[in-house]
């Protein structure tokens, strides 16, 4: 082995590899990581005097033997199996949305907009558009009025609320319009379906903590945003195990929009020290009991509905799984 480098990678299959650690031959220690095996010198250049570029050598060595361990861990760590492969070229989405927001508004109105857009705009356009009306706002919030779930310095003035209401109602349509527009112009396909999928997952979280944020949720807004997320994947692995996402009247994501909007007009009109009103004062229930403002009661009625939704999509993936 040659001693000048410190560090080499040597990959070969597991089957038939040493010992999780063993010394060979040359004094070098071997350790068994996944499916590559990193050699790493013990000698090391202990004398620079005499040997003119040594230490460049050396730094270049190691940034080469790191690149090298980086890519070799990567490559054997593919993101899908050819089993998941060839499951996903065989794949076919089955869902339905029988909110009504979706029904007598949402379907209607993306189907229009869809055949008045041109057929060279590819869905998954649409669909990065459509998200980017949730991380842009994300991040102007959060970088502008600063990171806590409450009001901090500077006051958030009434117009930022309408504001966050047009681009939720934005995404909301593009993600609409993204599947039709595939369908339109027969592009779908199940990499779509999970780009699609990806976003949305990213999107709820960011759209939860904007809304914890303006509605002032305070330490109480990561549980809810925990919840929500909960919520997505729970409906997630039930598609998974019933073979399609069908949501009912009522839902979260088409009718719980409505709500949503709503919800940031009271603010955009009387601001958002509302939802920090009191209601309860304290000791009102009893000694002791807490002071309680309107979020926080909203928050226990949201916490409510959001847990008993978790736990209907884990009873319908024990039912099919039996």
């Amino acid at each position: 082995m040659n001693r000048d480098i410190p560090n080499r990678l040597i990959t070969e299959e597991q089957a038939g590899a040493s010992p999780p650690e063993a010394e060979n031959a040359d004094g070098n220690v071997e350790k068994q990581i996944g499916e590559t095996r990193v050699i790493t010198s013990e000698r090391r250049q202990t004398e620079a005097s005499g040997v003119e570029g040594a230490g460049e050598l050396t730094t270049n060595a190691n940034d080469e033997s790191f690149q090298s361990v980086g890519w070799q861990c990567f490559r054997h760590l593919p993101y899908l199996t050819e089993e998941a492969k060839e499951n996903l070229r065989a794949y076919k989405y089955a869902g339905g949305d029988y909110g009504l927001m979706y029904v007598y508004f949402y379907n209607p109105l993306a189907r229009w907009l869809v055949e008045r857009i041109p057929e060279w705009i590819a869905p998954n356009l649409i669909t990065l558009t459509g998200f980017l009306f949730s991380a842009i706002p994300f991040a102007a919030i959060f970088a502008v009025f600063g990171t806590h779930f409450y009001n901090e310095e500077p006051k958030i003035p009434s117009w930022v609320f309408f504001a966050e209401a047009v681009c939720y109602f934005l995404y909301r349509m593009l993600d609409e319009m993204d599947g039709k527009q595939a369908r339109r112009t027969g592009n779908s396909s199940p990499l779509g379906l999970i780009f699609d999928h990806g976003c949305d997952a990213f999107a709820v979280g960011l759209q939860c903590m904007i809304l914890a944020k303006l509605t002032q949720m305070g330490a109480g807004g990561i549980l809810f945003v925990h919840a929500s997320n909960a919520i997505f994947h729970f409906a997630t692995l039930e598609e998974y195990y019933v073979g399609g996402l069908f949501l009912p009247v009522g839902n979260a994501i088409s009718d719980g929009s409505l709500l949503y909007f709503i919800t940031m007009s009271i603010p955009g009109i009387f601001g958002n020290e509302c939802f920090v009103a009191e209601v309860f004062a304290k000791d009102h229930f009893y000694d002791g009991s807490p002071r309680l403002t309107a979020m926080n009661l909203i928050l226990a009625f949201s916490v409510t509905v959001q847990t008993i939704t978790v736990i209907i999509s884990i009873n319908n993936i024990l039912k099919h799984k039996r």
